[in-house]
């Protein structure tokens, strides 16, 4: 899987968001730098979110985020370890009553 570094800290993060207008679309992004000593690892989350207009009444919000992509593992306290990565998957059906 890479290299092993050491961490003790979250040193930068840098984040952009956006909506696409022809996909209506929106969409995010956080990078996240971890640097120790002479090492250092990029961790990388993104999402996406849609509104979709099934008719008159009913509408349906759709959202997809990753979080903690990583290129190497982490060493934490003289312990490799893998961050965890995080799929999260949502949805929601709306209803518009009058």
């Amino acid at each position: 899987m890479g290299k092993v570094i050491s961490v003790n800290t979250w040193d930068c993060v840098l984040s952009a968001a956006g909506f696409v207008d022809s996909l209506d679309i929106a969409y995010g992004l956080n990078v996240k730098y971890l640097y120790y000593k002479r090492n250092g690892a990029y961790i990388f989350d993104t999402g996406f979110f849609k509104n979709i207009d099934v008719g008159d009444i009913v509408k349906i919000k759709l959202g997809i985020s990753v979080q903690n992509f990583i290129s190497v593992k982490i060493k934490i306290d003289n312990f490799p370890d893998e961050i965890l990565v995080i799929y999260r998957l949502s949805s929601a059906f709306i209803l518009l009553l009058y």
